[in-house]
């Protein structure tokens, strides 16, 4: 394993951790959260968010596995 990836998930760890103890094991739900920042996108009329979501229906890449690094 290379030093770079073993940082990351060290970084991964230490944030679950924290959102653990910072939301006291209450984490926020997806159905539930109230955002406190409202987005203002720098055109008018509608627009739409590609390649992201929480979900299986509003992402796109809930079918892809992490490749193996070598």
């Amino acid at each position: 394993m290379k030093l770079r990836f073993l940082w990351q998930q060290t970084q991964q760890i230490a944030g679950l951790i924290y959102a653990t103890i910072r939301y006291n094991d209450k984490l926020p739900d997806k159905d539930t959260y109230v955002g406190s920042v409202e987005y203002s996108p720098p055109f008018s009329g509608k627009w739409v968010v590609a390649n992201g979501g929480v979900d299986v229906e509003t992402s796109h890449s809930w079918d892809i596995y992490p490749q193996r690094y070598a």
